[in-house]
């Protein structure tokens, strides 16, 4: 059996240009990602990594490499 290991870094623009209608499309992308992935989850050859970062007047790690997502 093949083992796969994956780590996927989602990196967030915070910064003020990012406001109204561009944020709330922001905020969308990370979930339809995870819901993406979420097949995968379940499969016992893969395990896949994720983390959150945010980057606006500071880089911000808000979600360290987990599989529990």
């Amino acid at each position: 059996m093949v083992f796969k290991k994956r780590a996927t870094v989602l990196c967030v623009d915070a910064s003020h240009r990012m406001a109204g209608e561009p944020w709330r499309q922001t905020l969308n992308s990370p979930h339809r990602y995870l819901d993406c992935i979420a097949s995968v989850k379940h499969k016992p050859q893969i395990e896949e990594y994720v983390a959150l970062v945010v980057v606006g007047q500071a880089i911000e790690v808000k979600v360290h490499l987990t599989t529990d997502y």
